[in-house]
């Protein structure tokens, strides 16, 4: 299995983990971390060609940049933050495909990048879920690149729907993947939070509609 989730992980690399974690957090010392313009978090970027996860810090300074919580007020975000799951994918590996259904989860680009693939010979439009699957190789052409921040899997944070489109690692990949009853779980409640997190998609729904519009593009391969 190519992408592995830090969850999964053995108990000595859990840690190991723990200590990185530690570490890292640690590592910051207070001429590192400041508040930035508009109250955001700001640190020295340090760079990691291994890393076992994410510290809570590092969590905390991506969600700031990730579009659809740019209205969360700065003080819910670690609760945001302890809810979002790391996980490895190597060059490659698939993180989601075509027709399959969504699992209820956003996916954020933490480090690496993701091709979004479309199978050839077919319409943007959703396919049929009793569509029978080709034994052939299926051929797909490359819609967009994901980066650093940005995020897939918005549309199944409201309701459960098949993906349109397939992702893949480009190169080795971290993930923060957020579940939506976990989701659900921190916005309860919170009604301040709730508005500010459904502002950030239906303004980043409305935004990637008129990019789809004015690019000829169907909207629905992009709207996830």
């Amino acid at each position: 299995n190519k992408g592995a989730s830090v969850d999964d992980e053995s108990t000595s690399d859990g840690e190991r983990s723990k200590a990185h974690d530690s570490e890292e957090a640690d590592s910051h010392s207070p001429h590192d971390i400041r508040m930035g313009e508009e109250g955001m978090l700001t640190a020295k970027r340090k760079v990691y060609t291994a890393r076992a996860s994410f510290s809570l810090l590092e969590k905390l300074m991506l969600l700031q940049e990730v579009k659809i919580f740019r209205y969360v007020p700065l003080e819910y975000l670690p609760d945001l933050a302890k809810c979002a799951v790391a996980v490895y994918k190597e060059r490659g590996a698939m993180i989601v495909t075509e027709g399959e259904a969504t699992n209820g989860t956003l996916y954020i680009v933490a480090d690496g990048v993701l091709g979004l693939l479309k199978n050839r010979g077919e319409t943007l439009d959703a396919p049929s879920p009793w569509a029978s699957k080709a034994s052939a190789p299926v051929e797909r052409s490359l819609l967009r690149k994901l980066w650093t921040s940005d995020t897939m899997g918005n549309t199944a944070l409201l309701h459960d729907s098949i993906w349109l489109y397939s992702a893949v690692a480009l190169e080795d990949t971290w993930l923060l993947s957020i579940d939506r009853a976990q989701l659900a779980d921190v916005l309860r409640g919170r009604r301040d939070l709730a508005s500010a997190v459904i502002h950030g998609l239906y303004k980043t729904f409305t935004r990637r509609i008129k990019n789809a519009v004015f690019a000829g593009i169907a909207p629905t391969s992009f709207d996830m």
